[in-house]
């Protein structure tokens, strides 16, 4: 009776640690970079809309972080919940406000679906 008490508390304790994870709207301070010639970054602010927004997090809370190994710059940044996040137009969002950076990949077309949503001409 109690490892099975420790095992329901254990399931508890991981169940919280994960909703308290989820992320929700609104995106803000969205902008997206241009690499110049001489390495220097241009930002350009971007807005989109509330379903738009949505779709973004909701992708960004059915994926499934990693350690980030990635080596590529953003190509667009903004914050939800206070999160710095980072996009890589070739499919990869990162998560860099919690002591380290997170990384989430997603499907080819996830990846289309926030391209387009974000504009992105690649």
């Amino acid at each position: 009776m109690k490892k099975l008490f420790a095992l329901l508390l254990v399931f508890i304790l991981i169940f919280s640690l994960t909703a308290c994870s989820q992320y929700s709207m609104p995106i803000e301070n969205l902008v997206q970079f241009h690499w110049l010639e001489d390495g220097t970054k241009q930002q350009t602010p971007i807005t989109i809309s509330q379903s738009e927004q949505w779709v973004i997090v909701s992708i960004l809370n059915a994926g499934v972080w990693v350690e980030d190994g990635v080596n590529a710059p953003d190509d667009y940044q903004f914050t939800v919940n206070g999160v710095r996040m980072g996009y890589i137009a070739s499919g990869f969002f990162r998560e860099y406000d919690r002591g380290y950076a997170h990384l989430l990949e997603l499907s080819e077309e996830d990846t289309q679906r926030v391209n387009k949503i974000l504009g992105f001409e690649g």
